[in-house]
């Protein structure tokens, strides 16, 4: 029987190679390095360009997680603080009172 982790993994496997790869034919006179490098630079670009963004919504939050833990670990302590100071008390007798319940 087949887990719902394990079809997950099936998928994306799947979805990784298809993304990785076109439809567009290439030319029959296209160099190749199968035995050596092809002369110049060619870089790692492909028809993939047009969709490159330049900046990351991720990239801040993973380089400044010490910072985002740190935050949350005194917003935490905050709220703790703020709900103890809500919460209302029964004043106190004094010393040597008997308090009035059985």
């Amino acid at each position: 029987m087949r887990s719902a982790w394990g079809g997950k993994e099936h998928d994306q496997r799947n979805t990784a190679v298809d993304g990785q790869q076109t439809d567009q034919r290439m030319s029959a006179n296209r160099p190749d390095n199968l035995y050596e490098p092809v002369p110049g630079d060619h870089g790692a670009h492909a028809g993939f360009d047009a969709y490159a963004v330049d900046n990351s919504e991720q990239l801040w939050p993973t380089t400044h997680r010490g910072l985002l833990a740190r935050t949350a670990a005194v917003g935490a302590v905050l709220l703790g603080a703020e709900l103890v100071a809500a919460t209302p008390r029964r004043p106190r007798l004094p010393f040597g009172v008997p308090s009035a319940r059985p």
